[in-house]
């Protein structure tokens, strides 16, 4: 009975002309396989006989950001989605402040990522993209900030980790960057992040290879419903929070794209997750 409504239903859409084919799937298809030309020209072929899908439109913007890294064409076609897809309004606006600080326009990123942390608080990839953004611009106090609020709401990857800990370097607070960045190293390998630790090692004279071994425990501090400012006051420097003892054991999260690598935390008392009034 049911298949039998459904074939009336095509039917009908079929001969009223309502029922559009989108070749998302196919350019999806052909862009897992890594044929990005081909899934291109099937999203472009949908466009030029006016078949506009939001799935395509996304897929375009992640093409033109992370495969051709056309910052500027990536930008036109997440402003396209805002317009023709005002439901994934969120998903694409989120790409478009990551685009502006990806193509270097700062104050662009800023203002798109700061209202739609306006719009939808608490999302722990926009306030870690509003933290790269002030790491860009040397603003490292805001840094600490939203990247000390993005794992407070929950988005414990290792790169947030990573930056926090740089932050902390940029400030002074030398223990802390070491703490956080020694388990950041001990978790990639990163040479770079060697380096850094055998200088701020010798900066506060301790023994760096005690710190790239298997530590398993930081301090982090807690979130603050203050912590994304939004004027150009001057930001007192953090203190290291010792009254918050976090267990960090790495974990996988397996994605469309890959794998990226998230930090659990299991704490005595959760970090506050108030709305970060702007």
């Amino acid at each position: 009975m049911r298949v039998a409504i459904t074939l009336i239903t095509l039917l009908f859409l079929l001969a009223t002309g309502n029922f559009v084919y989108s070749g998302y799937e196919n350019a999806y298809s052909k862009y897992i396989k890594g044929d990005i030309s081909g899934a291109i020209a099937e999203i472009t072929k949908d466009i030029f006989n006016g078949i506009r899908d939001s799935r395509s439109q996304l897929l375009m913007v992640k093409i033109y950001k992370e495969n051709i890294k056309d910052y500027k064409q990536g930008i036109e076609y997440a402003i396209e989605g805002i317009r023709l897809f005002p439901d994934r309004e969120r998903e694409f606006t989120l790409e478009l402040g990551e685009l502006y600080f990806l193509s270097g326009k700062y104050d662009r990123a800023e203002q798109v990522l700061l209202s739609y942390n306006r719009r939808y608080p608490g999302d722990g990839n926009c306030l870690y993209l509003l933290g790269r953004n002030y790491f860009a611009q040397g603003k490292f106090h805001k840094t600490v900030s939203s990247l000390e609020s993005a794992i407070g709401f929950g988005n414990k990857t290792i790169e947030v980790y990573e930056f926090l800990g740089k932050s902390y370097r940029k400030i002074g607070n030398y223990n802390k960057a070491l703490e956080i960045l020694s388990f950041v190293y001990n978790q990639t390998k990163k040479e770079e992040l060697l380096g850094i630790i055998i200088e701020i090692s010798s900066i506060i004279d301790v023994d760096y290879s005690s710190y790239i071994t298997a530590r398993k425990t930081i301090s982090i501090p807690k979130a603050s419903s203050q912590s994304i400012p939004t004027t150009n006051q001057n930001i007192p420097r953090r203190q290291s929070a010792n009254n918050l003892s976090t267990s960090i054991q790495q974990s996988t999260i397996k994605t469309e794209e890959g794998t990226r690598t998230q930090v659990e935390t299991t704490t005595q008392s959760e970090p506050h997750q108030e709305q970060i009034n702007e």
